[in-house]
């Protein structure tokens, strides 16, 4: 099963209806799939709707070539205490995280990213965590973003120093138990990620 974001609304793309009582739509071809978007997006009452298809995948490249397909990659930064890096960006808490660049892989992507928007060097990847999806609107285009998440560790001791050209207003490093307060508070795809990594 995937979930794509909409702020805090959520598209489950699943093989299997979910037992809950929320607006179902068996796919049966993309013109119907984009009515079916165009009316949950237009829609700020709908907070959930589910896609039911027997191979779910196919359905996230489906949705892929509707909207301007993005990806991104980042980090989840551990250092040798414990702690966990957050990010604020534009009011809210965020990670460490950018669109890949052409011949990069998630990987590399995820470690400059964090390098660039902390101002440290050299964090390592120990493993990968599940992928996130949200759809957003910039202008009149609309996007469906995936970003690929990593765990990382950093042993180094440089002080943090926030992206400002990012729009980063502050990083810093915080103890596992802020993380429920920081779920909290930020997108509801992070939160969802935190969760299901088991770090809250």
């Amino acid at each position: 099963m995937y979930k794509v974001f909409y702020n805090d609304r959520i598209v489950f793309i699943t093989d299997k209806p979910l037992k809950k009582d929320i607006d179902k739509h068996i796919f049966c071809d993309k013109k119907s799939l984009i009515q079916v978007l165009n009316v949950f997006e237009n829609s700020p009452e709908k907070k959930e709707l589910q896609i039911v298809h027997k191979y779910p995948k196919e359905i996230v490249k489906v949705i892929a070539g509707i909207y301007t397909y993005i990806e991104a990659a980042g980090g989840i930064v551990i250092n040798t205490k414990g702690e966990f890096l957050a990010i604020k960006r534009l009011g809210k808490w965020d990670f460490p995280k950018g669109k890949i660049e052409v011949n990069e892989t998630p990987e590399i992507a995820a470690i400059r990213e964090v390098e660039e928007e902390c101002g440290i060097v050299g964090p390592v990847i120990k493993k990968e965590l599940d992928c996130t999806f949200h759809f957003y609107q910039s202008g009149e285009k609309r996007f469906l973003k995936k970003t690929f998440w990593f765990e990382m560790y950093y042993e180094g001791t440089k002080n943090l120093k926030p992206q400002a050209e990012e729009m980063i207003e502050f990083a810093g490093w915080f103890k596992k138990s802020a993380l429920k307060k920081i779920a909290l508070e930020t997108y509801s795809s992070l939160g969802d990620l935190l969760e299901k990594s088991g770090y809250v």
